[in-house]
């Protein structure tokens, strides 16, 4: 990744703040992240550098002069690109810039004062370490990981952006694969995943996630409202998952098979509510009209077992959300989110 004239550069790990509206926000946590490399500069062995990435909003030239001291990258664009394609784009600047970590950061989850001491104990001093998590998981540990959908790595969040740190020695070869599939919503799982393929797996080191990062709470008081954004903010989520598996396994119909007619298992009674999202919220951006995702979702699913493609089928007309105070629904929900 690296040419002849970087190799005696000091290793750095790039921090990539993608954000939209809340970009002040993601100042905020620039001027943080460097707040934090100042005072312990003296006891690492890696240099932090940090990109925000500003996607869909106007600023002013005072604005952008402002960014510019508080970042060491910066990427302007006036108009929307879409939040999925913004979030993928750190891998790439990642691979152009030659950085040898990579920590997608949302500017909504706040940085952790303890994040550098992390970084270099589980992740840069340990060089058999591909990524660094942060989780709840109870097992914290270093983990060999064959595929992100074993059940027993279940507890490992490998799709939120905040929580996954890499190591791009070997991982950025699948880097692609974030910009690839970014239009499912899973880029950064799907990275993962194919890297756990082609590498023949992976290791992870697991850390408590508030040695990286505070997660944000996100919600809306109105529960109609709060369900409204969910609805139409990860419908693409949600019918991209048998996407990214259908893709990422093609070459496996078996295992194939196998991780769809899970999914389908643990997700079934979610297929009626996300089918109803409000596909004039995409009419200024075609190619991510959830309308065509949808189908393809659909396709992709035909790859599971005859039982699975029916339930997942019929699941589209049983509105079990609805019925969520009755028993025998939160029975239903509560048996299947477990497995989930």
């Amino acid at each position: 990744m690296l040419g002849e004239e970087d190799k005696n550069r000091d290793a750095f790990l790039l921090i990539y703040l993608p954000c939209y509206l809340d970009f002040e926000l993601a100042v905020m946590q620039a001027t943080r992240i460097r707040e934090i490399a100042n005072q312990q500069s003296s006891t690492i062995n890696f240099k932090i550098k940090t990109m925000i990435s500003i996607n869909g909003v106007e600023l002013s030239n005072s604005e952008k002069d402002r960014i510019k001291k508080s970042t060491d990258y910066q990427v302007f664009t006036s108009f929307g690109i879409s939040g999925d394609i913004n979030i993928t784009q750190g891998f790439m600047h990642a691979i152009r810039l030659g950085a040898d970590y990579l920590w997608i950061l949302s500017s909504n989850d706040e940085v952790g004062s303890a994040f550098i001491s992390t970084v270099q104990e589980k992740l840069v001093n340990e060089l058999d370490v591909d990524i660094l998590v942060g989780c709840t998981s109870e097992q914290l540990e270093l983990r060999k990981v064959n595929s992100v959908f074993d059940k027993e790595n279940r507890d490992i969040p490998f799709g939120l952006i905040s929580s996954v740190v890499y190591r791009t020695l070997k991982m950025s070869k699948n880097f692609d694969t974030a910009t690839q599939m970014n239009w499912t919503g899973w880029g950064q799982l799907a990275t993962i995943e194919a890297s756990c393929i082609s590498l023949g797996g992976i290791q992870v080191a697991l850390v408590r996630e508030e040695q990286l990062y505070k997660r944000s709470i996100r919600g809306i008081e109105n529960s109609e409202l709060e369900n409204e954004r969910i609805r139409n903010g990860y419908a693409h989520s949600f019918f991209g998952m048998p996407i990214v598996i259908s893709t990422l396994h093609a070459g496996n119909p078996r295992r194939r098979r196998s991780i769809i007619n899970s999914w389908i298992r643990s997700n079934w009674y979610l297929v009626n509510y996300f089918i109803k999202t409000d596909f004039k919220l995409w009419s200024s951006h075609i190619a991510s009209n959830q309308i065509w995702l949808r189908q393809f979702g659909f396709s992709a699913v035909k790859a599971a077992s005859p039982m699975y493609r029916a339930l997942f089928t019929l699941a589209r007309y049983i509105n079990i959300e609805r019925q969520r105070n009755s028993k025998l629904a939160r029975a239903l929900l509560d048996f299947y989110r477990g497995k989930v």
